[in-house]
């Protein structure tokens, strides 16, 4: 049996593509065109927003939830300093859009502190490790407690984020700065923490922590070697301040 044959070049002729590749595809919003034509540079700060948050909703919503953003906190590094339950509160969104944002100006942020601040390879002095962590300890509007375990030559050999908070701070117990500590083997360790009111005067919360710390970390045979409080005014260290047994 002949059956009539349709090349397939001129079943698609009328469109220029298989109807499958037509149908159901997302439409770019111009954002999102000019970002791919001509770079990230092209945007501005709301399109930017906008498509960070791609694939949350279509691209109207996307784009007031950006506006709100802006209204919200002012600028772009105001919503940069904004933790996800901060955002999720602020906005109404879900979790998943809260934490993309976050997620987002966490990445930009650690590329800019790759790039910009001294290496910390070599003198572990309060100095160099406030220089080390002053442009995004300094700068945040919330508290972050971090702790950096040291190898034998007290070399750096690994540092974590042990606690987040508020403005007003992060309760803290000596097991929960210690347990990283031990789990990397370090010779000895340096906690780090922020003041977000921008003064790094030691609180005698800060003091207590401090010296507790010092007993259970010597009973486990691992030194606390100093504790930093960072600011974006200055820095403060507790050892240095005489607040450490040794140095009384």
């Amino acid at each position: 049996m002949n059956c009539p044959r349709t090349r397939i070049s001129e079943a698609f002729s009328s469109t220029g593509a298989p109807p499958s590749s037509r149908e159901g595809k997302p439409r770019l919003s111009k954002s999102c065109q000019g970002l791919t034509l001509h770079g990230a540079q092209s945007n501005d700060d709301l399109e930017l927003l906008e498509n960070m948050l791609s694939g949350s909703g279509s691209s109207s919503h996307r784009r007031a939830i950006a506006r709100q953003l802006l209204e919200a906190y002012g600028s772009l590094s105001h919503v940069a300093r904004q933790p996800a339950c901060g955002l999720r509160k602020q906005l109404g969104c879900s979790a998943a859009t809260a934490a993309k944002i976050a997620a987002s100006f966490e990445l930009g942020r650690r590329v800019v502190e790759e790039e910009s601040r001294p290496s910390l390879t070599k003198a572990l002095t309060a100095e160099a490790i406030a220089q080390w962590t002053m442009p995004t300890l300094g700068r945040l509007d919330y508290e972050e407690v971090w702790v950096l375990c040291l190898n034998s030559p007290l070399e750096l050999q690994f540092r974590t984020r042990i606690g987040q908070g508020g403005l007003h701070g992060c309760a803290l117990l000596a097991r929960d700065v210690l347990v990283p500590v031990i789990r990397s083997s370090a010779a000895g360790f340096i906690l780090i923490h922020n003041h977000p009111s921008g003064d790094p005067t030691p609180s005698r919360e800060d003091i207590d922590l401090t010296q507790g710390l010092i007993l259970a970390a010597n009973a486990v045979c691992t030194p606390l070697l100093d504790h930093l409080i960072i600011s974006r005014t200055g820095y403060v260290s507790l050892y240095e301040n005489g607040h450490f047994p040794a140095n009384k």
